[in-house]
């Protein structure tokens, strides 16, 4: 009798032991968030670089960006829900070289929706207009973007390809 009681308490304890050691299933824990969840939240401007063309007075002239003022409330903020929105204000002084150095100044603001077109293209809509921005390089702290875009300035107006560094 004593040897059947302890018979039950060795199966006793070594099926406590195998439930205990369940494998975890993956309800619940941790897995991989999705490109939107990691772009969701505010980023703030912290560089910008620009190249391109400016016609003057019926010539047109390159240009390359030697530095920029960064207004440090200039901000994009990504939503996830209840839509995939986007509010966003920038505002910098662009410093370029075009044969003489002229500051100009860059301002943009709106509110629209935001989208991933494959890993590497970051598409925004506001009042149907579109925007394609590039992913240079991209971590959960940092995203180097790139596009194309049209500076007015002073009466004149430049197309320019614009590399924005936003940061958390």
């Amino acid at each position: 009798m004593k040897t059947s009681f302890s018979l039950w308490i060795a199966l006793l304890a070594l099926g406590i032991t195998f439930t205990g050691c369940k494998k975890d299933d993956d309800k619940g824990g941790s897995s991989t968030p999705s490109n939107e969840e990691r772009i969701s939240g505010v980023w703030y401007l912290t560089d910008m670089d620009a190249s391109g063309t400016v016609d003057f007075m019926g010539t047109t002239l390159p240009f390359v960006t030697t530095g920029a003022t960064i207004s440090p409330g200039s901000y994009f903020d990504f939503r996830t829900s209840p839509s995939q929105s986007v509010n966003y204000s920038v505002d910098a002084d662009i410093d370029i070289s075009a044969g003489t150095n002229i500051t100009v100044p860059y301002q943009r603001s709106g509110t629209g929706t935001w989208e991933f077109k494959g890993n590497d293209s970051l598409i925004i809509t506001e009042s149907g207009s579109t925007t394609r921005y590039g992913i240079l390089s991209w971590n959960d702290t940092r995203m180097i973007l790139r596009s194309n875009q049209q500076i007015s300035f002073g009466g004149q107006s430049a197309n320019a390809q614009i590399e924005a560094t936003i940061e958390r």
